[in-house]
């Protein structure tokens, strides 16, 4: 996907899980294993997140993109909020 828009792969969260993922991890961004995969790929890995079964890549995204969006959202629409040191 990098190669065909224009965004830095350095700019790019990455999710895996196999053999096949450990070079995309490894030079991407940010690289995330699910927790239930093999060693070598959590070897590479930046962070680990819960297991696919327990929707470990939605939760690391709530918890890790879409809380800084929606917080960059708030306070681009709140005099108030853009006044607090958070934003």
């Amino acid at each position: 996907m990098g190669s065909k828009c224009p965004i830095l792969f350095s700019d790019i969260v990455a999710f895996g899980d196999d053999f096949n993922d450990i070079e995309m991890l490894r030079d991407c961004g940010i690289g995330v294993a699910v927790a239930n995969t093999i060693d070598e790929v959590k070897a590479v890995a930046d962070y680990i997140c819960d297991t696919n079964d327990n929707d470990g890549v939605a939760k690391w995204l709530e918890e890790n993109v879409l809380c800084i969006v929606l917080m960059l959202l708030y306070c681009k629409s709140s005099p108030q909020a853009r006044r607090r040191a958070i934003c």
